[in-house]
């Protein structure tokens, strides 16, 4: 562009760019952007997203402009004067100039709940506000404004946020409107007041309105009811959307709005945004350059100084485009889903509502029309108009020269023409799932079944349950099921229960306690909210990562779409096969939108969920929204994986981070998905997430380190609070000194800042007598610290995990040995609940579905022949490091571990030694208890010998007879062929000290083969 292209207040520079196609653009943007970051060689592409500061509530902003000489205009004088003066130079100095404010800023918002991004301020308004306040201070030649002008006009700008701009260019223009989510207002119109008190109930107010503007609502509304609900009472002179970029989810309503909002030919749009990703801008280009009759530039790169691009544009004709829209709807040829009307709208009428500004005098009605005063139309919610009966001719064309030859007026044309009854929409076929009466198949323009082959012809007095039917010859299509007995197939079969964040199966599960893992939660939601697409969070077992995903879980879940899932080894959560079914399942409960699309999937074809991963998740998380299927957010949709290391299969795990890599490659303009993932630093995981962040510049991984100040400061606080409960619960005992503050220090210090560690420690102590064990404490860490190995270990970074197998170890011995092989055997039952106690067969008492990861304590104890009492003596001294049911609710619940690294302590003989459980031993001592159980369930019906009956419990002796019998005759046998299959040599597992414990084995399959055979038949 060789001379300035002047858009209302708007002067573009030369050197400005047409914008046509949208990839030449971004090439040409971040090829720019490139060159510019090899010349400064920082080493980085771009700052990307960054916030002032997020964590002040209130900031004192100060802008510096710097003054200058500027040609004085004055008007010359005569000649003598001139000669007189013509030595002197004529300029005047402009001092420097310092533009303050105060903004408020809402630092729980970003964090918390709705209100997102918004809620503190942005690097990128500041730095457009200081090229724009520099500009007017020095009415420097080639500003992107004409201030003259700008004095005079309306500012409207979108994603206003804390509303810092407005408080910086109101001075600059006669009218500013801010506007942002509902949630955001309360907060701009603090800062307004905030920075523009009224001095008196008689002083001028600030000229900055602050209003609501949805624009995924006003998106989502028809377009003959936009008007009502977002009406422009003022014409729109520029409007200004700054740093709104930065999400593909939210881009089509984005461009909606400007379009909606945007008088043509006379409106100024100014987009500034920060480059970060690709992808997101050149779908914003996308989006805009695919509407009609917009004119848009892009200004060179180096004219505001940052990673930012300057795009002013204007809509050339749009007006004339609604025209040819509107008029046809207004006035009908063949239209006979209209209704006749009496009343009757001439088109010079219609012009003069569509053109305010020609004629302020009172609407002339037509004939049968009672007279209406403008103002009383105006006044109206909603406009009268009728429909002719008779098709009327109109001069599309002629009221087009009338619109081409208007006065100019700062009175905005109305938009949109409102009926005062709906047209009734244009038909279209049911939707899946909803029951037609009295529909004809004319008014879809389909051939009734009775002209092809069709469904049940000419039958009656018979009904279809759930049928999905489809007739291609008549294009019929009956779809009809129930959302309750979809989802409630997907999740009996597809859906790892329990794993969600507030399942009840996680009852009471580890969190952050106040006041720690500030920075991880502050820096894991910043970066939710800035465009980071994935982000690994990793640590040694043990150090809280579960406890920081559950608390993230818990803080945003309020505000946004979250999916989460917590693998569990422990508790049999771990089948990596229904990882994306269990995701997809979670978002369908939250968002209606997505559980729509998902019940028509289901409904369509129920066998995809059994499909390959790889398909599931093209279908489930890419195709949705490439088909625009699951309506696009205008927030993220977090999806939290705590624990995939704990999946099943390795490969499996890298083969989910592989399709998540390539998603966000290929389509992270369309997916709104922001994967965050925690586990440990495995080694077949380190190549997976290598190649991600090579790859993919939305990446950020945060280790969760042990051994350092930040940790050992958590850990104390931690260590104050429990030991604060500990006083309280033991009162009169413990003095309020204790412990010392030294103790207390050592005690954070020891723990390396390891959760685990001081987890289990402060349970350990507050079990019993508490200055007792806290002294053991203290001698163990003494202990261990002048020991010559443990300094070796912990200079190899391994100490905290030897003080942890130490901690175990001294909890194991507290057990007497009378107790000791009992707890062994019921830990193990526990290790091998899955194995041991369920099988997908086994029928249920009870009208609820069992829980497939807990071993029932009061069956446990009656399968390994154990007393209440013995039971519960053999356990007392583990409630540190074990969740124990009380005797009333042991009917249905088990006993839990509190972290997988108890349990990893006793499978492993070389941490555990003599407290180490072998498996395959305790199996089998299980599997005799089965054979038991059996045996008496067979030969004597409803005799089964109970070592615990149960009292006080919501089960009966004889429903829990019954319930053991049927587990008993199901499980001995799957137990066997588990272990001693066709080839005991290579399947049994077991050493060779065990094989006469086969033939009892053989002997006992003879004694149950009849009933066995009567059962399987």
């Amino acid at each position: 562009m060789n001379s300035p292209l002047i858009i209302n207040a708007v002067s573009v520079p030369v050197g400005s760019d047409r914008v046509v196609d949208a990839d030449e653009e971004v090439f040409v943007l971040y090829s720019e952007l490139q060159a510019k970051v090899r010349q400064a060689d920082t080493g980085q592409t771009f700052r990307g997203l960054g916030h002032v500061d997020s964590r002040k509530d209130t900031l004192a902003l100060a802008i510096e402009l710097e003054g200058g000489e500027i040609p004085n205009d004055t008007p010359k004088s005569d000649e003598k004067k001139r000669t007189r003066h013509k030595n002197r130079t004529r300029a005047r100095r402009i001092a420097d100039k310092t533009v303050e404010v105060n903004v408020a800023q809402d630092t729980t918002a970003l964090r918390s709940r709705k209100g997102d991004t918004g809620s503190v301020i942005w690097h990128a308004s500041l730095d457009f506000a200081r090229l724009i306040l520099q500009q007017a201070h020095l009415r420097i030649a080639g500003s992107l404004f004409d201030f003259e002008k700008l004095k005079e006009q309306h500012i409207f700008e979108l994603g206003a946020g804390t509303g810092v701009l407005s408080l910086l260019l109101s001075p600059l223009c006669r009218q500013y409107t801010a506007t942002d989510i509902p949630e955001l207002v309360p907060l701009i119109r603090k800062n307004i007041d905030l920075n523009f008190p009224q001095v008196s109930a008689s002083s001028s107010p600030s000229n900055i309105c602050a209003r609501a503007l949805d624009w995924v609502e006003l998106k989502s509304t028809p377009q003959h009811r936009r008007q009502a609900c977002f009406p422009v009472e003022d014409v729109i002179d520029l409007l200004l959307v700054v740093d709104c970029i930065y999400h593909p989810s939210i881009l089509p309503a984005l461009t909606e709005t400007i379009d909606y909002l945007a008088l043509p030919d006379h409106t100024a749009i100014l987009v500034v945004s920060e480059l970060r990703s690709e992808q997101v801008i050149r779908e914003f280009l996308e989006s805009w350059l695919a509407l009609p009759n917009w004119t848009i530039y892009r200004i060179e790169q180096g004219y505001l100084s940052g990673p930012y691009v300057v795009i002013p544009s204007q809509d050339m004709g749009r007006f004339k485009r609604m025209l040819r829209r509107v008029l046809p709807c207004l006035f009908p040829v063949h239209d006979p889903s209209i209704n006749s009307g009496s009343d009757s709208l001439s088109k010079d009428e219609f012009v003069k509502d569509i053109l305010p500004a020609q004629s302020q005098s009172s609407r002339r009605p037509t004939s049968n029309t009672a007279s209406t005063t403008d103002s009383e139309v105006r006044s109206s919610p909603v406009t009268a108009f009728s429909a002719p009966s008779a098709a009327l001719s109109v001069d599309v064309l002629g009221v087009q020269n009338l619109l081409e030859k208007r006065p100019h007026s700062k009175a905005r044309p109305s938009p949109f023409i409102r009926p005062d009854k709906e047209l009734p929409p244009i038909p279209s076929m049911p939707p899946p799932g909803t029951v037609h009466e009295n529909i004809g198949f004319d008014t879809f323009g389909l051939v009734p079944p009775s002209q092809g082959l069709g469904f049940f012809q000419n039958a009656s007095n018979f009904s279809v349950n759930q049928p999905v039917m489809i007739e291609h010859l008549g294009r019929l299509e009956i779809h009809q099921s129930s959302d309750s007995n979809v989802f409630a197939l997907m999740r009996n079969e597809h859906v790892l229960i329990g794993a969600e964040y507030d399942s009840s199966d996680r009852d009471d599960p580890p969190r952050c306690y106040p006041d720690t893992r500030t920075r991880f939660l502050d820096d894991l939601q910043t970066r939710i909210y800035s465009g980071t697409r994935i982000i690994w969070l990793y640590g040694p077992a043990g150090a809280g990562k579960s406890t920081i995903m559950q608390t993230l879980a818990e803080t945003i879940a309020a505000s946004l779409a979250c999916s989460t899932l917590f693998f569990s080894r422990l508790h049999k959560r771990q089948d990596c096969k229904k990882i994306f079914t269990t995701i997809a399942y979670n978002f369908a409960c939250v968002n209606a939108e997505y559980r729509r699309f998902l019940k028509d999937r289901l409904t369509s074809d129920p066998g995809f969920l059994a499909k390959s991963l790889e398909e599931q998740f093209k279908r489930l998380f890419i195709l949705p929204f490439l088909n625009n299927r699951a309506a696009p957010h205008a927030k993220p949709w977090v999806i939290m994986i705590d624990g995939l290391d704990e999946c099943s299969s390795e490969p499996d795990q890298c083969r989910v981070l592989d399709f998540i890599r390539k998603s966000i490659l290929h389509h992270s303009a369309s997916t709104p998905f922001v994967w965050i993932i925690s586990s440990r630093m495995e080694a077949h995981l380190v190549g997976p997430f290598s190649l991600i962040e090579s790859s993919i510049q939305e990446f950020w991984r945060i280790e969760v380190a042990i051994g350092t100040q930040e940790a050992s400061k958590s850990a104390e606080i931690f260590f104050r609070a429990e030991f604060a409960q500990i006083r309280q619960h033991h009162a009169g005992m413990l003095p309020r000194s204790w412990p010392s503050e030294a103790e207390l220090v050592k005690l954070a210090v020891a723990s390396w800042g390891l959760y685990i560690f001081s987890k289990t420690l402060s349970g350990y102590i507050a079990e019993e007598d508490p200055q007792n064990r806290l002294e053991r404490i203290q001698l163990l860490i003494k202990q261990s610290g002048n020991s010559t190995a443990s300094k070796a270990a912990q200079t190899e970074g391994d100490n905290p995990f030897r003080l942890l197998d130490i901690l175990y170890a001294m909890i194991m011995s507290d057990i007497p040995a009378k107790y000791l092989p009992t707890a062994k055997s019921i830990l193990a039952f526990s290790l091998l609940a899955k194995a041991a106690f369920y099988t997908k067969d086994m029928p249920s008492d009870d009208s609820r579905s069992e829980n497939p990861n807990v071993a029932y304590f009061l069956d446990v104890c009656n399968i390994l022949d154990l007393s209440h009492h013995y039971a519960y003596r053999s356990l007392r001294k583990l409630y540190s490091v074990l969740l124990i049911p009380p005797p009333e609710k042991a009917h249905d619940s088990g006993v839990q571990f509190r972290h997988v690294s108890f349990a990893d302590f006793l499978t492993d003989e070389s941490r555990s030694k003599e407290y180490y459980i072998s498996l395959n031993n305790e199996l089998l001592k299980i599997w005799q208890g089965y054979c038991r159980i059996a045996k008496q369930s067979m030969y004597q019906p409803g005799r089964i010998t109970l070592a615990w009956e149960p009292v006080n419990s919501l089960i009966s002796g004889t429903d829990l007879e019954r319930r053991l019998g049927r587990r008993a005759r199901l499980k001995w046998l799957e137990l066997l062929t588990e272990f001693f299959h066709d080839n005991p040599s290579c399947k049994c597992r077991l050493e060779y000290r065990f094989l006469p414990d086969i033939s009892e084995t053989v002997t006992v399959l003879r004694d149950l083969s009849p009933p066995h055979r009567q059962y399987s038949a």
